[in-house]
């Protein structure tokens, strides 16, 4: 019994400093006036010390004669790979682990804080100035805020921004090449960046790699922390590579069918057509591209995607404002064109097919300022072709027998794919054709003319381009 006393007046002895220990107010006190003097400094501060300084957690405090300690914690917010780590083809992957350390705080440093006592017994204070007393806790703040944003910033980093941020549509060679290589649409990032563009995936798709080729990451500086990173970018041509473009794009216009009926879409897919080789010219030019700086939101742009780095959705904004711009020039000057694109009048004469040695002579004419085209078949197998010149007469030979001949007539030669337009008349009849003599026969749609049924234009281009 009296050896259970002993063991139960040691174990109480034992246990009162550390019951003092958590009712000691001034420890209380300690803790709490560091929280809130470290509380105050935060709102003063940006970026890295800012963060650090708001989840810095007190771990532990003790107190002497003279002082109340208190021991913090201090996120490192290091980079979380190494600097000789490579991105490898996961870029979003290598980064997110790059970020864990700015964003988890798991990785601390353990820093102290003095804090003098005053009087002695129950009449004992704290002699806190947030000031003096935090002086070597901002210090300590401020080393490990630029120690952190170092590691941001090295070789592998950059390449792995460069690579999230501008993907490359296409690997261009150091030389340059005769043709522009194959460009990819980087449908993941273009379908992002539409959003913030308010484009539909299907326009960033076609405008956004070509710009994005030009485009240059030189260097990221998160000094200022991620949230406000700042890229510095090199910047090609693309306002002469969007000149280019609209260039070949009125130039093959006219050879285009339809272009006055065309949609917006459509007028902008004929420009994103001629995007790729005016892209290439710009990308090989030796005028010095411009340097823009872009203030970014690294981690914002690594968690909710690629659109909430507002600056550089504002510059790849200015491209795409001109390009509407361009698209709007394109649409005035299509409503110019004829629906089908005009080629040279041709002689009257075969086109396809030769006259048989003998038979009946077979002549076509027209009136007025008309041309005409004629496809002479025989049991569904094309014989001869002709073009018939106003004021001229196309003659050949046909041997007898019943043929069906497809023609149409008009003012306007589209070239045979389109003959005179579907604005113009287009028919079919069948033909008899004697063993001798001359046949004439006038392509008119007038009382006393040869029986013609009136076909489709879709029908007669389903022939001739058969």
């Amino acid at each position: 019994m009296r050896k259970l006393c002993v063991l139960l007046l040691m174990l109480l002895m034992c246990c009162l400093p550390a019951l003092a220990e958590e009712e000691d107010p001034l420890k209380a006190d300690g803790e709490a006036r560091v929280l809130a003097g470290i509380a105050e400094l935060a709102e003063g501060e940006t970026g890295w010390k800012k963060a650090m300084m708001e989840h810095t957690t007190v771990i532990s405090s003790k107190r002497s004669q003279e002082y109340v300690t208190v021991k913090v914690a201090i996120p490192t917010m290091t980079c979380g790979v190494g600097a000789k780590e490579q991105p490898g083809d996961d870029v979003a992957g290598y980064l997110t682990r790059a970020l864990a350390g700015a964003s988890d705080w798991t990785d601390t440093v353990e820093f102290s804080i003095s804090i003098s006592i005053k009087g002695k017994g129950d009449s004992a204070t704290l002699s806190f100035d947030a000031t003096k007393t935090l002086g070597n806790y901002r210090k300590k703040v401020a080393s490990l805020a630029a120690s952190a944003a170092k590691t941001y910033t090295g070789t592998q980093m950059l390449s792995a921004w460069y690579r999230y941020l501008l993907p490359k549509a296409a690997t261009m060679p150091k030389s340059k090449p005769e043709t522009m290589p194959a460009m990819e649409p980087l449908p993941e990032y273009c379908a992002g960046a539409a959003e913030a563009l308010g484009l539909t995936t299907v326009q960033a798709g076609g405008r956004l790699p070509a710009m994005l080729m030009l485009m240059q990451l030189t260097k990221v500086d998160a000094a200022a922390g991620l949230d406000a990173a700042v890229l510095t970018v090199k910047v090609k041509d693309w306002q002469t590579m969007l000149a280019d473009a609209d260039a070949a794009a009125r130039e093959a216009m006219p050879d285009m069918m339809g272009v006055p009926d065309m949609s917006r879409d459509e007028i902008e897919a004929i420009l994103i057509q001629h995007l790729p080789e005016a892209c290439r010219t710009a990308y090989y030019s030796t005028k010095t591209p411009k340097t823009r700086t872009l203030t970014v939101d690294l981690a914002a742009a690594l968690n909710e995607g690629v659109q909430t780095a507002e600056s550089l959705m504002d510059l790849l904004g200015e491209y795409s404002a001109a390009l509407d711009t361009y698209v709007d020039g394109l649409m005035a000057y299509g409503a110019t064109l004829s629906y089908y694109p005009e080629v040279d009048i041709i002689d009257t004469g075969i086109l396809t097919g030769e006259s048989a040695e003998s038979g009946a002579r077979v002549f076509f004419v027209t009136e007025g300022e008309n041309h005409g085209y004629v496809l002479i078949k025989q049991e569904n197998v094309p014989v001869i072709t002709g073009f018939i010149r106003s004021g001229a007469r196309l003659m050949v030979i046909l041997e007898p027998g019943t043929y069906e001949v497809w023609c149409s007539y008009g003012p306007t030669w589209y070239g045979e794919n389109y003959a005179f337009g579907k604005r113009c008349f287009c028919g079919v009849f069948t033909l008899e054709v004697p063993a001798s003599g001359n046949v004439r026969i006038t392509l008119a749609d007038t009382e006393g003319s040869l029986p013609v049924e009136r076909v489709t234009y879709e029908d007669f281009a389903v022939e001739i381009q058969h």
